[in-house]
């Protein structure tokens, strides 16, 4: 968006996650900042729900897992520091 929308305002928003394509009606948030809005959904059928879910659940191991290497690696890192 080149601007914020209206708080309130209603649009149907449609992204592309690696799970497949999610669609809903949302209400927009306050702005964050210029570039950044949160929105709600307030439709959301089952299957896009459905995609959603794995979307975000796929992105939360995802991260568990970095942050369990980058640990990993820290803990190396300290191991055979020379001091």
């Amino acid at each position: 968006m080149s601007r914020p929308l209206k708080p309130e305002s209603v649009v149907k928003l449609i992204f592309i996650a690696p799970t497949g394509s999610v669609l809903g009606v949302a209400k927009m948030l306050t702005p964050l900042s210029w570039g950044l809005q949160p929105f709600r959904f307030v439709t959301l059928r089952e299957d896009d729900q459905s995609r959603l879910q794995a979307a975000i659940q796929s992105s939360l191991t995802q991260s568990a897992r970095a942050e369990t290497q980058s640990r990993h690696d820290h803990d190396l890192i300290e191991k055979y520091r020379p001091w």
